[in-house]
């Protein structure tokens, strides 16, 4: 784990320890939607597509699809609930 991939509170490293034991390091569009409780994949993907979602994405060559990792949404789950928004506003 890089020193960018270290969680920077207490808060941030008990979701992304849940995140990880659940989900793995990275996490794909489905299991992005269930953490951030969009209704569908699909809403989730728009939602990215529109810019509303200030998350860094990984994508591999030759694979569809976008991902993020866990200490990643950790943070961005934790900034949200900081700034009085919702993760999905």
């Amino acid at each position: 784990m890089s020193s960018a991939d270290v969680p920077n509170s207490a808060d941030d490293a008990v979701i992304a320890q849940f995140l990880l034991e659940k989900y793995g390091s990275l996490l794909g569009r489905q299991a992005l939607a269930e953490v951030l409780r969009f209704p569908t994949p699909e809403a989730f993907d728009r939602h990215l597509q529109r810019g509303h979602l200030d998350l860094p994405v990984v994508k591999f060559q030759g694979r569809r699809g976008v991902y993020v990792l866990a200490t990643d949404v950790a943070r961005y789950l934790v900034r949200s609930s900081r700034s009085g928004e919702a993760a999905t506003a």
